[in-house]
């Protein structure tokens, strides 16, 4: 599936072709290859020249949006990708720290008895 360049408000959208994966294939490799074809273009066809802002590239969340982003290091591009919902973004405290947190002394808690 191709589509034609669109303009809308000073931006340009471009839509790469559909590529049918065969087991095993790297998406995040097949999909960097055609960005970079897509931007080359870009640059080719002079819509983006030194000094211009950089490509935006927006992905949904099946794509490894920081992979990419390295794969494409050397091109003028900043990858927006959208997270999952079940991405962790930090490890979960140590079982002790949780443990402390959770219950606390009994002195730090507030008093439950009327006064």
């Amino acid at each position: 599936m191709r589509t034609a360049p669109r303009a809308a408000d000073g931006r340009l959208v471009l839509a790469v072709a559909a590529v049918r994966l065969g087991p095993g294939a790297d998406l995040a490799a097949v999909t960097a290859e055609q960005l970079r074809d897509v931007v080359d273009r870009l640059i080719g066809a002079r819509q983006w020249m030194a000094g211009d802002p950089e490509v935006l590239l927006v992905m949904d969340a099946v794509y490894e949006a920081p992979r990419i982003s390295h794969l494409l290091g050397d091109l003028p591009v900043q990858v927006l990708g959208r997270l999952r919902s079940n991405r962790v973004m930090r490890r979960p405290a140590p079982a002790e720290r949780n443990s402390r947190r959770r219950t606390g002394s009994a002195a730090n808690r507030p008093s439950t008895a009327a006064s």
